[in-house]
């Protein structure tokens, strides 16, 4: 096994060729986390990471654990059947558990706390929040209505929910490179995966051969088969640090789950998800906070942070084999912003196929799962068809030749398409590009 590095930072660089039971590409949340349960297992594992370790979107994250972040049981149910809604339940509070378990382990040096949920419901819908508050109890989860405090949410009702955390996303990361590194994980930075096959992954410096490859950059890199660039889009989430809350310690949901406030004291973080990455009407320099954050009586602090999450057509992450043509080929992301829940349950799922073991509900998340509607396809398709058109000497996106807009705010060079991101020079900042893109020093 050839191991010569390159030192740029904690971990090297991947260098020479190696081999191990899994190849991990990508090292945020959901890598990391499939990379501790498969060598809790016994297995070799060596993940390599585009950047550093917590680049991406595992950046952008307020820390938030919950089995839900609006209103969206009763309609799963009407939709998606009661055995999917109680899968989908199940499957959440399993990886909740295991969170709050490795938060409390002896040795990690931070803590994990419960705090009450409360999904807020800007309009009188009375017989809305009775219907989710029945959909969420016949799934194995406690809810109760509330009737808000009327000095602060005016006439504003809410769902009050159990089993939501918060905790320090950031010691969260690093617990998690602890403890893989701990049972023999093989981590490698700087190490951009530029090309994967059934039973290996590529980068720039070297590869890594194993019968099992996870893909786990947020955004799959590898187009066929899967066709996952017209099955999931891009939108940009930003964090808004606050002061001067007057609410209680708590967290809260807007209905549509666009939008979360972690109140602790006097300060908050809100995490919202906004327009489709590369949309001009999304590039704000101050994205605003919710209306009943305000009404809290809360102020921002200073400009937030930007970052980008995934989202699939029927709420439901894709979890499992890339493609029915690939069964040791694997792939975890479209969580939607819930990425600390979605990425534990990418690790269950995932060990558990390679394991053997019985499938316990994840087959909900099976990324071969027919979904119903053609809404998300055509948009995309739409978009893409859009992005084709333009000017010889517009810069190119090298994913799939979508001309990019540069957004003012982030300094990057965005594509509307499907989602990637360049930096100034045309290094990839976010996939499913691979590559650089050929700017021409053009804004």
């Amino acid at each position: 096994m050839n191991r010569e590095g390159q030192d740029t930072g904690k971990h090297s660089a991947l260098r020479g060729r190696m081999k191990a039971d899994v190849a991990i590409a990508g090292g945020g949340l959901t890598g990391l986390s499939v990379a501790l349960w498969l060598s809790r297992a016994g297995l070799r594992v060596a993940l390599a990471e585009a950047e550093t370790i917590g680049y991406g979107a595992s950046g952008s994250c307020c820390g938030i654990v919950t089995p839900c972040r609006g209103l969206q049981y009763a309609a799963m149910e009407t939709k998606l059947g009661a055995a999917v809604t109680d899968a989908y339940a199940h499957t959440h509070m399993k990886a909740i558990q295991a969170i709050v378990e490795l938060c409390t382990r002896h040795g990690l040096n931070f803590s994990i706390r419960e705090a009450p949920g409360m999904i807020v419901v800007e309009k009188d819908h009375a017989n809305r929040l009775h219907e989710e508050a029945e959909a969420m109890k016949r799934a194995g989860l406690s809810a109760r209505e509330e009737v808000l405090d009327p000095k602060l949410f005016a006439r504003q009702k809410g769902l009050q929910i159990s089993q939501v955390y918060v905790l320090d996303a950031s010691a969260y990361l690093q617990a998690l490179v602890t403890q893989a590194e701990a049972t023999g994980v093989q981590i490698f930075e700087r190490s951009r995966v530029t090309a994967v096959e059934t039973d290996a992954v590529y980068t720039e410096g070297g590869s890594i051969q194993a019968p099992y490859i996870v893909i786990a950059t947020g955004y799959p890199i590898v187009n066929t088969p899967g066709w996952y660039f017209i099955r999931l889009e891009q939108r940009s989430i930003s964090l808004i640090q606050l002061t001067g809350a007057r609410g209680p310690n708590a967290v809260f949901f807007s209905e549509d789950g666009s939008s979360a406030c972690r109140v602790c004291g006097q300060n908050a973080v809100v995490q919202t998800s906004g327009c489709f990455v590369g949309y001009r009407k999304g590039f704000q320099e101050d994205p605003a906070a919710p209306a009943w954050a305000k009404r809290l009586g809360m102020r921002k602090t200073g400009s937030g942070t930007s970052g980008i999450e995934t989202y699939t057509p029927d709420g439901l992450a894709y979890i499992g084999p890339y493609s029915s043509k690939t069964p040791d080929l694997f792939v975890g992301t479209g969580y939607g912003g819930n990425g600390l829940v979605g990425s534990m349950m990418a690790a269950q799922a995932i060990s558990a196929r390679i394991l053997g073991l019985p499938s316990d509900g994840y087959e909900i998340y099976s990324p071969s799962r027919g979904i119903n509607g053609l809404a998300m396809p055509l948009q995309l398709g739409t978009r893409y068809m859009k992005g084709m058109f333009g000017g010889a000497e517009t810069p190119r996106c090298s994913h799939m030749g979508c001309r990019l807009v540069y957004n003012p705010v982030s300094r990057l060079w965005e594509c509307p398409c499907h989602g990637s991101r360049f930096d100034g020079i045309g290094r990839v900042v976010n996939a499913p590009a691979i590559h650089a893109a050929q700017l021409r020093g053009r804004k």
